[in-house]
């Protein structure tokens, strides 16, 4: 390490190159690949990241999935302990439970 002058900010953001575009930094997967092999990585090494890498894409959405039905099912959950209390369970448990879905299906159909 060797300590420098100081040097003013403006002078020194004027000597430095300009910044590069967002399409410019851009590579195709055919650029990309020639740049990892002449750094030495393999045609096997590469299959292997990409390979981890749609798996890794593919759990996120998953995931996105299992939280929207989550989601919904908490939903469910809610309207299904509202009616329970306003029906207070007249009828037989499976009556009522039998009701309580078809009224919670008809409720969802029409407000979500």
């Amino acid at each position: 390490y060797e300590a420098a002058p100081p040097v003013n900010v403006d002078e020194y953001e004027a000597s430095q190159p300009r910044r590069k575009k967002l399409k410019e930094l851009k590579l195709t997967p055919q650029e990309r690949a020639a740049m990892l092999e002449a750094s030495g990585v393999s045609k096997r090494e590469m299959k292997a990241a990409i390979k981890a890498t749609n798996i890794a894409r593919r759990k996120r959405v998953e995931t996105l999935e299992t939280l929207r039905q989550s989601a919904l099912h908490e939903r469910i959950e809610h309207v299904k302990h509202k009616l329970k209390r306003k029906l207070k369970m007249k009828k037989s448990d499976e009556e009522a439970e039998a009701d309580l879905w078809r009224n919670a299906e008809a409720y969802f159909l029409t407000n979500c």
